[in-house]
């Protein structure tokens, strides 16, 4: 039978229950290998690029991610495995780069989840069988080029207005990651399926524009949609966060950092046990 693309599914939704296990019972891990624009572009911790795609905020975040991950790689189960792990790595690192650079001024924006990477073996499927018919949540008929499209608009609306913490960047990085690697690993669908990567492409496209020429658009609340203010920490449960600010009696820390310069500043000779042992546990996690 061989090392095939099935199994290197299963082996990758194991390693995801276990990494996001660590995350779920342990706080420091979380911290430690989550995403987190400050950490990657300031702290140049670049594996955390690829770390943060192994935790889920939850099981149900993780279960839906594997469940949709083990669906759609069926229809790339042809496919040798070098490019599997190739396309699922490269659309995860893809998707957490595409929302380092839109949120670069936003050193808090914090994220974990393998959707980046998911959505990259979604679009390679979308682009090797867009007409590929399947039901939306078990029961919504769809195509899988319209499904794309869709999917793809959706996630454009959802980086420009922010009305949700759902992290849109990365599943659209990943789409495009997806896309791109199954057009240079099998240049034939232009010819095939050029129309389906045409129409996926032209909100992509439009999307492009409004970065590159209208990025105000990103800044500025949408005409048609009031845009909420974003939730701190952005695109990651609170129960990250929250946890780590009972522990203390003192004022509420938005970051680790924040709350480690609080006490620095107060002078390690006038902190008391407790605080030295939080001080400590702290600097552990960075």
């Amino acid at each position: 039978m061989g090392f095939t693309v099935e199994i290197a599914t299963l082996i990758l939704m194991l390693v995801n229950f276990i990494f996001s296990y660590q995350g779920f019972v342990k706080e420091s891990w979380m911290s430690r290998y989550l995403f987190q624009v400050e950490k990657v572009a300031i702290w140049r911790q670049y594996y955390r690029l690829i770390s943060s795609g192994f935790l889920h905020v939850d099981w149900i975040h993780l279960i839906m991610n594997m469940y949709v991950l083990y669906a759609f790689s069926g229809v790339i189960f042809h496919m040798p495995v070098w490019y599997f792990l190739l396309l699922y790595t490269l659309s995860l690192v893809g998707g957490n780069l595409l929302a380092l650079y839109l949120n670069r001024r936003n050193p808090s924006y914090t994220a974990v989840g393998a959707s980046g990477a998911v959505n990259g073996v979604i679009f390679a499927g979308a682009t090797l069988e867009p007409t590929l018919r399947f039901d939306l949540f078990f029961f919504i008929p769809m195509i899988f080029w319209v499904f794309a499209v869709l999917y793809l608009t959706y996630s454009i609306w959802g980086i420009t207005t922010k009305r949700d913490n759902i992290g849109h960047e990365a599943h659209l990085g990943g789409a495009i990651v997806g896309i791109v690697m199954t057009i240079i690993f099998e240049p034939s669908v232009l010819q095939t399926n050029g129309w389906a990567i045409g129409l996926m492409m032209i909100p992509i496209l439009g999307f492009g524009y409004i970065v590159l020429f209208r990025p105000e658009v990103l800044l500025v609340p949408s005409l048609l949609f009031k845009r909420k203010p974003p939730k701190q920490p952005t695109h990651v449960s609170e129960a990250v966060i929250r946890p780590m600010r009972s522990k203390n009696s003192g004022p509420n820390f938005k970051s680790v950092e924040e709350e480690i310069d609080y006490l620095l500043d107060k002078g390690v000779d006038n902190l008391t046990p407790k605080e030295k042992r939080r001080l400590d546990e702290l600097s552990g996690n960075i």
